[in-house]
């Protein structure tokens, strides 16, 4: 692999390849890459949160992604303990030598947590080209997240990243680009996250299905408070509020089959033979499970929130709640319910991993015309 023919990607901070492995969804977060690399030459160079001793333990992991085109470099994960502070200057000082020492670079952001290091490195080296992928924006989503004063300073972060530093922002959905201000949307295309079909028997299960972390901006207590006693639910995911959840089953004898993680092939298939797919989040950045249920022609049931009202019309791939009072007369309605097939087919071609790898190919081209002398 010839590292100027390579596509640098910083990890989510605190985030690591080792934690997709350990979860299940290794190959579908790397597949993009994977394809980038079989299609169009183009490499992946990933800063990677964790330490090289983490790495040792995971050998077989670090040669499947060399052959896969995927190279890795190690920064340090675990922020927690005495040793924050030196982990952290560690961390920064290790990203910005590899930026001193190529010069010029295709850098593309996780998500908007951990992009001060490409913000930082820009300032200092203005040939990095910066494509900031935007996820769950600070000035949208932190409000519910962190307390007011660290909400607005982020803020003020991102808007300097976005109107000023990067090149190019990535959003994954209509509602965060109109987050943005006019200057930002001037370099801001919508890249919809992807999916694939898995191939079933095409037979349809009694259950509904949940996937999300068990926390309080999911709503899976209001969920729980008002599925239908009648009806079977899988919820998948884990969280704090598990207890709580189990008490509600308990108390309202509800048939719920709790899993607390699925290898991403076996989650897909469990989406696939679903009635119906549930997401209610407060807010949603970048609903990848509803694309996945989409693709797989399985309906949806949304609750109205900022992320989700723009992802369809009402009637042509699911149905759409306000109130939880409207859930079970929603479930009941869903069970006669048929997917619009036209609307489906031009869903999938928004949502496809071809288009995808396309677009960023085509970016990674852009920059390398740019830069000629680095090819």
């Amino acid at each position: 692999m010839s590292k100027n023919n390579d596509l640098y990607l910083l990890m989510t901070l605190g985030m690591s390849l080792i934690n997709w492995h350990s979860n299940g969804t290794l190959n579908r977060e790397i597949r993009a890459y994977v394809l980038l690399y079989e299609k169009f030459g183009i490499s992946t160079t990933i800063f990677d949160f964790s330490s090289y001793s983490a790495w040792t333990d995971h050998s077989g992991l670090s040669d499947f992604l060399e052959r896969n085109g995927i190279r890795v470099i190690c920064l340090y994960g675990n922020y927690s303990g005495r040793l924050r502070v030196i982990k952290y200057l560690s961390s920064i000082t290790i990203f910005l030598m590899n930026v001193w020492i190529n010069k010029s670079l295709f850098i593309k952001t996780n998500q908007t947590k951990g992009s001060h290091f490409v913000t930082i490195s820009k300032i200092i080296n203005r040939k990095i080209f910066f494509l900031h992928r935007s996820g769950y924006n600070y000035s949208v989503f932190t409000k519910n997240i962190f307390g007011l004063g660290i909400k607005y300073f982020l803020a003020l972060f991102e808007s300097v990243t976005s109107n000023f530093i990067c090149d190019r922002i990535h959003v994954a959905s209509l509602a965060e680009y109109q987050s943005l201000s006019s200057v930002s949307r001037s370099k801001t295309f919508v890249l919809p996250n992807w999916s694939e079909k898995i191939i079933t028997d095409g037979n349809r299960l009694n259950h509904f299905i949940f996937v999300g972390r068990l926390v309080g901006q999911k709503n899976i207590v209001q969920l729980l408070e008002n599925f239908p006693i009648n009806r079977n639910l899988i919820v998948v995911g884990q969280g704090p509020l598990r207890p709580q959840l189990e008490e509600i089953v308990k108390r309202r004898r509800l048939s719920v089959i709790f899993h607390e993680r699925l290898e991403h092939q076996a989650l897909l298939k469990l989406i696939a033979q679903s009635q119906a797919l549930i997401c209610c989040s407060e807010y949603e950045g970048n609903p990848k499970v509803v694309i996945e249920a989409i693709v797989n022609e399985v309906p949806v049931i949304l609750k109205s929130s900022p992320g989700l009202e723009n992802l369809f019309h009402e009637n042509t791939l699911g149905l759409k709640f306000d109130d939880f009072k409207e859930l079970k007369e929603v479930i009941n309605k869903i069970e006669y319910f048929k997917i619009n097939r036209a609307a489906q087919l031009s869903f999938v071609r928004t949502h496809s991993l071809d288009n995808y790898i396309t677009i960023e190919a085509d970016l990674f081209h852009e920059f390398k015309k740019l830069n000629p002398s680095e090819v």
